[in-house]
């Protein structure tokens, strides 16, 4: 694939994602979590303790994951209803300058 195919692949999994409801997104996200932590713990040699660690930390990047995709989607859906600036004059026009060290 193409990088600009794989640009386009990526935009309609962002618009599929944005467009189901908030139940069903998060359903997705719980499952898909649990399918990557049974993949990473599938070696059957894999230590109890490690094992624990792993799932524990993709519990909580899972977290940040899904704090992460609602605010996409809340600032999705502010950007179509013109509730937040989408372009980079009217975010630089807001707040205060960053400054210079």
């Amino acid at each position: 694939a193409t990088g600009f195919q794989l640009e386009s692949y990526k935009k309609d999994a962002f618009k599929s994602l944005f467009s189901l409801s908030g139940g069903m997104r998060t359903k997705m996200l719980m499952a898909l979590r649990e399918m990557v932590k049974e993949t990473m713990v599938s070696d059957p040699d894999m230590p109890g303790c490690l094992r624990r660690r792993v799932e524990h930390s993709i519990d909580q990047a899972w977290t940040d994951l899904i704090i992460y995709e609602e605010k996409m989607v809340a600032d999705a859906q502010h950007s179509l209803t013109g509730r937040a600036e989408r372009d980079h004059q009217g975010l630089a026009e807001m707040g205060k300058r960053p400054m210079i060290f």
